[in-house]
């Protein structure tokens, strides 16, 4: 690739894999383009990766319809090149897999200096319910981060959470805000279905337009009085 001819991107941002925890259900606006069985990344395309494209972005973004972090042979792979170039790394999670010790050390060693983690709601038997996967184990995982961070020289990435406006969830939303801020958390980021394909009418902001409005107006201004940051 010549730089003079086809300009390096600023972001490169990458699947890893299609993989998701399992019995993971989480709301997804890409589920409309995720394949039958779970794919990885090639060796071949992350070595070109590696040697060709990485030595010249500015941020490498993990994200798509799987989960960077359970692409274990290839995502330490990718964290030690972009280490070799320092390049800024964000991640995006459904933070299963977040409370190991293998996965902290690897991100607190590595130049992730960003995890958006999706959190569908507030506590562990509605996420169950929404998602039918695990609250403690991400609340268990940001709470590794932040305490190594603060008895170390090693500094924890900034972490944001993340949710998918479903009719499951969105009346949980002001809960949601309440469990980031017990974590000292104070961002939030609410993601609409609607690139998803939804044939259940699940998405709130869609289908369930009233409720949503409501919810959303009510959540926002008790951010502001919280000095909470609510974002779309």
């Amino acid at each position: 690739m010549s730089s003079d001819r086809i300009p390096y991107p600023e972001t490169l941002v990458l699947e890893l894999t299609t993989r998701k925890a399992e019995g993971c259900q989480c709301p997804s606006p890409l589920s409309l383009n995720a394949p039958g069985e779970p794919q990885d990344l090639s060796d071949e395309v992350l070595e070109y990766l590696n040697s060709s494209l990485i030595p010249y972005v500015q941020r490498v973004e993990l994200k798509g319809r799987g989960d960077a972090i359970l692409a274990t042979d290839l995502l330490p792979q990718l964290l030690e090149s972009a280490s070799e170039f320092n390049v800024p790394i964000t991640l995006e999670t459904h933070g299963l897999g977040l409370n190991t010790d293998e996965m902290v050390d690897l991100i607190l060693a590595s130049t992730i200096d960003k995890i958006f983690i999706t959190i569908n709601a507030p506590d562990e038997k509605s996420h169950l319910d929404v998602c039918g996967c695990s609250l403690d184990q991400i609340t268990e995982g940001v709470q590794k981060l932040q305490n190594i961070s603060q008895s170390s020289d090693k500094k924890a990435p900034e972490i944001y959470f993340k949710t998918v406006a479903t009719i499951k969830n969105i009346e949980l939303l002001p809960d949601i805000i309440g469990y980031a801020e017990k974590l000292n958390i104070n961002r939030l980021i609410v993601v609409p279905m609607s690139i998803s394909d939804d044939p259940n009418k699940e998405s709130a902001f869609r289908y369930h337009r009233d409720t949503a409005e409501e919810v959303m107006y009510r959540s926002l201004i008790e951010s502001e009085m919280k000095d909470f940051e609510l974002l779309t």
